[in-house]
């Protein structure tokens, strides 16, 4: 006998089968807090470095973009999903 579709899990995005672990649902709010943290870490190295004119500035501002968007990202989808158990 075959099973259905139907009482599966919805199918999962390539994003989430990257990025989404199976813990980041126990620890959104702790990692969503680390996430903003480093974030604010990187943009405070990346305007420090810019003030003194070096394009090095565009990699630490790149990499908090990235760790905002991110981190808000998995929180979003960590928030409207339930965890899937895994065996």
């Amino acid at each position: 006998m075959h099973a259905t579709n139907e009482n599966g899990p919805p199918p999962r995005s390539l994003f989430e089968k990257l990025f989404v672990r199976s813990w980041e649902y126990r620890y959104r709010r702790l990692l969503w807090g680390f996430r903003v943290g480093s974030g604010l870490v990187l943009l405070g190295l990346g305007m420090f470095v810019l003030s003194y004119g070096s394009w090095w500035a565009l990699w630490f501002l790149a990499g908090a973009a990235a760790d905002f968007l991110f981190g808000y990202r998995i929180y979003q989808i960590t928030q409207s999903q339930p965890p899937t158990r895994r065996v």
